[in-house]
């Protein structure tokens, strides 16, 4: 509700309902469906912990477009841009770390199929930010040339020291629910 007539903050935090299948207005299927390389997943993991502050990534992977299937193979670490704070609750890539990690995607005859960060102390729920982040990314990867054709564009995020956590794992936002 507080999205349509904009009484959210950039920092509150937007319940993801799960999917059953179909489209709750249209009744369409799932667009696609995502797999997850396990190795991207725990250096995903890995990279969460390494900082207390947020940290982000780019995700290189495939699009199957006949299978209509998202693979995503491995995550790639990026600049966050330089802050005055502590950066527990935001952060942006670098441009310039972007550029340059997406060339190293490329070499590795990968494409960008998304991006990660995490949320250190609090949970791996999408913020108003995060949405509109996820938005501003997928207008930047978008093919322009072919429009109908350009893949979906994933986001993930990694809650690692959220003090609501039952235990020290990590917790992950992928869509539609934590796993």
């Amino acid at each position: 509700d507080g999205l349509a007539d904009d009484t959210l903050g950039p920092h509150d935090l937007v319940r993801c309902e799960a999917y059953d299948g179909a489209d709750a207005l249209t009744g369409d299927p799932q667009p696609f469906a995502l797999k997850c390389h396990p190795d991207a997943a725990f250096l995903c993991d890995l990279h969460a912990h390494l900082c207390e502050a947020e940290i982000i990534g780019l995700l290189g992977g495939r699009w199957d477009a006949a299978r209509k299937v998202v693979h995503v193979q491995a995550p790639f670490p990026c600049a966050a841009v330089a802050r005055d704070d502590d950066g527990a609750t935001d952060v942006e890539m670098d441009p310039v770390s972007e550029f340059e990690v997406r060339e190293v995607i490329r070499a590795q005859d990968l494409d960008v199929v998304g991006w990660y960060h995490s949320h250190p102390r609090f949970e791996a729920t999408p913020s108003i930010t995060d949405i509109e982040n996820q938005g501003n990314y997928q207008q930047l990867f978008k093919d322009v040339a072919r429009p109908d054709a350009t893949p979906p564009f994933v986001g993930l995020i990694v809650g690692t020291y959220d003090p609501q956590n039952a235990d020290a794992r990590a917790a992950f936002q992928r869509g539609p629910r934590a796993v």
